[in-house]
């Protein structure tokens, strides 16, 4: 077999057209000379069925240079192995005159290894000039983030590659125009057709479309690709069963908050079944806590439309550095222990295990690809030869729940800190002490509460901020409450906004008839530090007395 991941600098993108009914006919036919392809010095590098045309057929080929491409092909077509096999080819094809010659446009090597999956999907952008004249750029800073965002990060992307034909024999056949070729990797249609929702309508998408339209010749064109049975056993994930995988006490960080899901679940596991119906489709809702800076997180499933749910507690064993996996379902209340073993090496984490299928001994694994930053993938796949195949019978796609933009606004001060406060005596001198802050999120994040102890002079006092946020007006409620008066009537909350990572809120208050407003301004805000401070103003905010301040320390 050929190493699909190194030095390969020089694509073929060679769709061809089949004779009606002659598509699968045309691949067996190409399996079998795969194996002399690859010994002349050709890498093949994945094989799909066209999902939206019945009679289109898709494959790759590459090379470490063109000299090599040069050598490769007259060596394979002038051959006793092709000359065998070119008329029963020919006789299953219409056309293979829509070919191009591909480059990786960062420089790197080409391969889809480990990155294929069940559905892939080629974005063709035909363009007004070559790719490094401007789009390249446009493409890393805006053009891809955008696409990640919205569920479909790059797997490979590449570009025109200007050199000479050097085997006219067989011609490149689109080698004057200005091409831009990305593939994205999914679970399913489904799951395409969600990131094309969710692309419509992300923020800034219609201006970034407009800008993406002055670079190109002519519209977008897509390719929506199913990889043959051989090319995604060969190129996608292998499951290699082990207990000795490993992975980052981090790995599940990403993880943290609340998804929707969407489950695809085989009801009838182990009999080879190959017909779509045998797939139940339905959904979820997940929530995930990760704890311990990262050494434990549990999430909660709902199924709604089941009447059940679940959850997961997974652990991470920071001498080995593995995580152990561990699932409890409603229905029985029962753990499946000894659960699943593994880690994450990039994007996608395997996890191993042996359960029991209806009384069959089975090895499993867990699969999860992260998507994007709001997106992710977890399959479950079970053996019932000790690991020879595997049957994958249940696949769910995470998308991440966004809360309200402004209701992040105090994420920043979850968890624990050191405080050193500053507040200002009735003669002008200032008092300095130290103290300590936690804050907790309430009302599935749309809310906070920030309790405090301030250790003063003459002892430890307590006090709360009770915080809310709402989404209409975009503005955040904050009541104070002295520990020392805990019954105390509440003033008027403080009320303001974040802009641009400063924090201002006001209120009103009346004191012996005079009206006094009152300003709390958060800033000077890091992973690590944050600074607040309250002023005073007798004259409706002409001046301000700063009267306290707090420098927060995460601790």
């Amino acid at each position: 077999m050929a190493d699909i991941q190194q030095d390969t600098k020089i694509l073929e993108f060679r769709p061809y057209i089949t004779q009606p009914g002659k598509r699968d006919e045309f691949n067996g036919l190409f399996e079998g000379l795969i194996p002399e392809l690859e010994k002349q010095g050709h890498r093949i590098l994945g094989q799909f069925r066209d999902a939206k045309d019945p009679n289109k057929f898709l494959w790759l080929r590459g090379y470490d240079s063109m000299e090599t491409r040069g050598k490769a092909l007259p060596a394979f077509y002038g051959g006793p192995v092709w000359k065998e096999y070119t008329k029963p080819v020919n006789a299953t094809l219409v056309d293979i005159g829509d070919v191009r010659l591909l480059k990786p446009v960062d420089g790197a090597n080409f391969t889809l290894a480990k990155k294929m999956t069940a559905f892939m999907v080629a974005t063709i952008y035909l363009l007004n000039a070559p790719a490094e004249n401007g789009f390249n750029k446009f493409w890393k800073e805006r053009l891809a983030p955008t696409m990640a965002l919205a569920g479909a990060p790059s797997v490979a992307s590449l570009s025109t590659e200007y050199a000479p034909d050097n085997f006219p024999r067989i011609p490149v056949t689109k080698a004057g125009e200005h091409a831009f070729v990305w593939f994205a990797a999914y679970g399913s249609p489904d799951e395409y057709q969600l990131h094309r929702k969710i692309l419509n309508e992300t923020r800034g998408w219609s201006a970034t479309e407009a800008e993406l339209a002055k670079y190109l010749a002519s519209p977008p064109q897509t390719m929506e690709l199913i990889p043959t049975a051989y090319s995604l056993q060969r190129w996608g994930t292998p499951f290699k069963y082990t207990l000795n995988g490993t992975g980052d006490v981090h790995d599940f960080d990403f993880l943290d908050g609340k998804w929707t899901m969407v489950n695809r679940r085989l009801m009838k596991r182990g009999v080879g079944s190959t017909d779509p119906k045998d797939w139940d489709v339905f959904p979820a809702t997940v929530t995930a806590h990760v704890m311990l800076g990262g050494v434990t997180n549990v999430d909660e499933v709902t199924f709604p439309t089941k009447g059940w749910a679940g959850t997961t507690f997974r652990h991470f064993d920071l001498e080995k550095k593995q995580w152990s996996i561990y699932w409890v379902n409603s229905r029985n209340g029962k753990m499946d222990y000894p659960g699943q073993l593994g880690g994450f090496d990039g994007d996608v984490g395997l996890f191993y295990g042996e359960d029991t299928d209806e009384g069959r001994p089975v090895k499993v694994v867990y699969k999860w690809t992260k998507v994007g930053p709001d997106g992710a993938r977890w399959e479950q796949a079970f053996s019932y030869d000790d690991g020879k195949t595997w049957e994958t019978n249940w696949v769910n796609e995470h998308r991440r729940v966004k809360p309200e933009v402004g209701s992040r606004d105090f994420d920043f001060e979850f968890g624990e800190w050191e405080v050193q406060h500053r507040t200002k005596r009735a003669d002008g001198t200032w008092l300095e002490f130290s103290g300590t802050s936690v804050t907790r999120p309430t009302m599935d994040g749309m809310g906070n509460v920030e309790e405090n102890r301030f250790h003063k002079p003459g002892g430890v006092t307590r006090g709360l901020a009770l915080r809310t946020y709402d989404a209409k007006a975009d503005l955040w409620a904050i009541w104070w409450v002295d520990g020392r008066d805990p019954h105390a009537a509440l003033d008027p909350p403080v009320k303001g906004r974040f802009v641009e990572g400063v924090g201002t809120f006001y209120a009103d208050n009346i004191v012996d008839g005079k009206t006094i407003r009152t300003r709390y301004i958060w800033s000077k805000i890091t992973a690590r530090t944050a600074r607040w401070e309250q002023a005073l103003s007798m004259d409706a905010g002409a001046t301000w007395d700063t009267n306290w301040i707090m420098e927060f320390r995460r601790q």
